[in-house]
């Protein structure tokens, strides 16, 4: 009974050695770093002593409810903020998900439950989605305090983690030990673990690299030294040498390579007559072959003259309806530049006629109005002297629009010149309205 005990004694110790060998190698190059982290801390709010920077709680969810436990470890109240999402099963309607938000106060040394229930088939906390958010009170208040702290991170080498002895590589750089060896990495310039895992067909030279078995022939230098390099299995002060049974067959061989020159000599004869009669029946099909050659050659400069024939034909087409475009495009044009003339001269007529109106109103009031410059400036803006300030504003905006340059017509200057001196008029006479009436 006792030898089985230590057998699994072994057992298990292997394991956790494995297990730990493992873990150590998931990042074996590390170092080292210092990072900011920001966390919130309890103090208390007569001393300013540090109290905590954790609440210890439970989940009890049960089976249509969500309970959450919470434990106030220490002698001053605690009021947490307490977030999370639940999920429900309903009867009808199927999952749901709620959240659950709400702040509670633990007196010192109690606790404080939580509770989420629902008439439902089914509930679960989603402990990923839990936040505890410590909050002020009478006795203690919350800080968010910055604090340094260092950690072991693993070594990068380039954008990725340095590989681990052992892993396979492609290069150098991607080894934390600094050297990839025949597609491994290793922390010097020998295979991992000294094993450089040639295989079957391959020797280990040097515990750094493989060569081929018997790839070497007689005569040549081996890389490492080694009998297993050369064809023969032989070597002698570093050189591959032939072995009795090589030599015997190299004699064998050179019996059976005379008679078989003798046979071939005999079937070349042979041969050679068969060639005759082939190179007559060959000589004929180059001579249909030659004619079959010259007959396509003479469809195709038939074919290059009709496509370019075709090509001739298409573009001259294609010039030849520019050209009608051009023409249409160019009475388009001349269509537009006369319908612009038409407008304008109807523009002319209809401004004509808008001052020729305006200067009969003027002539007729002029014939009724006394010398006065107030009654002379109402009449030249066309309202009535006792006329508010939006009204005469009003009708001094509606003259600026009718005499400004750009309504006048393009093709008369003169036109252009007599707006000018009517909107100097206009704004003199808004002048003076304004000083008179002692508007700003």
């Amino acid at each position: 009974m006792a030898k089985y005990q230590i057998v699994a004694f072994l057992l298990l110790l292997s394991f956790a050695l494995t297990f730990a060998a493992e873990n150590n190698l998931a990042c074996q190059y590390r170092f080292n770093a210092t990072k900011e982290v920001e966390s919130l801390k309890v103090y208390a709010q007569s001393t300013g002593a540090f109290i905590t920077d954790s609440i210890r709680y439970e989940n009890s969810t049960g089976y249509n409810t969500v309970t959450l436990k919470f434990y106030n470890d220490y002698d001053v109240p605690l009021t947490i903020r307490v977030i999370f999402d639940f999920s429900a099963r309903w009867m009808v309607g199927g999952w749901g998900t709620e959240t659950h938000d709400s702040a509670i106060t633990i007196a010192p040394r109690d606790t404080q439950k939580i509770v989420e229930g629902r008439a439902v088939n089914e509930m679960y906390l989603n402990m990923d989605t839990l936040r505890i958010i410590f909050q002020n009170n009478n006795d203690t208040y919350a800080r968010y305090i910055k604090e340094n702290i260092t950690e072991e991170v693993c070594t990068q080498c380039g954008e990725a983690v340095c590989l681990n002895d052992g892993y396979l590589c492609n290069n150098s750089l991607e080894c934390g030990g600094g050297f990839c060896i025949r597609g491994r990495c290793s922390h010097d310039k020998n295979c991992y673990m000294n094993d450089c895992q040639c295989g079957d067909n391959a020797l280990q030279c040097r515990n750094d690299s493989c060569v081929p078995k018997r790839t070497i022939s007689v005569g040549q230098k081996t890389s490492c030294n080694m009998d297993e390099e050369c064809i023969t299995g032989l070597s002698q002060n570093n050189i591959c040498i032939k072995s009795e049974i090589q030599k015997q067959e190299e004699e064998e061989a050179a019996k059976q390579e005379l008679q078989r020159k003798k046979d071939a000599e005999e079937k070349e004869a042979q041969v050679r007559q068969s060639a005759e009669a082939l190179a007559k029946q060959k000589q004929e099909a180059e001579n249909i072959r030659v004619f079959i050659e010259q007959a396509v050659s003479l469809l195709k400069y038939i074919f290059i003259g009709l496509f370019i024939l075709l090509t001739i034909t298409i573009v001259m087409y294609l010039y030849y309806r520019r050209l009608e475009n051009a023409k249409k495009a160019a009475a388009k044009r001349k269509r537009e530049e006369e319908e612009n003339r038409r407008r304008e001269a109807e523009e002319k007529r209809q401004d004509d006629e808008r001052r020729r109106h305006q200067n009969e109103r003027r002539s007729r009031r002029s014939e009724s109005a006394a010398d006065d410059p107030y009654t002379k400036a109402c009449e030249t803006l066309d309202v009535d002297q006792d006329a508010g300030y939006e009204e005469c504003k009003k009708k001094w905006l509606n003259w600026q629009r009718i005499y400004h340059r750009d309504t006048m017509p393009k093709s008369d200057p003169e036109a252009k010149n007599q707006a000018e001196e009517q909107l100097k008029k206009i704004n003199s006479a808004w002048e003076l309205i304004k000083d008179t009436r002692g508007w700003s």
